[in-house]
């Protein structure tokens, strides 16, 4: 793989509601930032946030970054 690909993997697994994990690593080290839900509200109250914010924006094409930024 060329160094400057990014590589990534998702994986669903049993009953968790939400574990979010990004990994940066080289050959000498890692480095993780992770989420975890315990509840399938989090995740359903961030999705319901998100369409009401996008409902009130006009035509369009919009990212995370336009909806985190609000």
């Amino acid at each position: 793989m060329p160094p400057e690909a990014i590589r990534f993997i998702v994986s669903r697994q049993g009953d968790v509601p939400g574990d979010h994990t990004v990994v940066l690593s080289s050959a000498a080290e890692r480095l993780e930032l992770t989420h975890r839900a315990s509840d399938r509200r989090v995740l359903a109250d961030g999705a319901l946030q998100a369409a009401v914010w996008l409902v009130r924006q006009g035509p369009g094409r919009y990212c995370m970054k336009d909806l985190l930024r609000n």
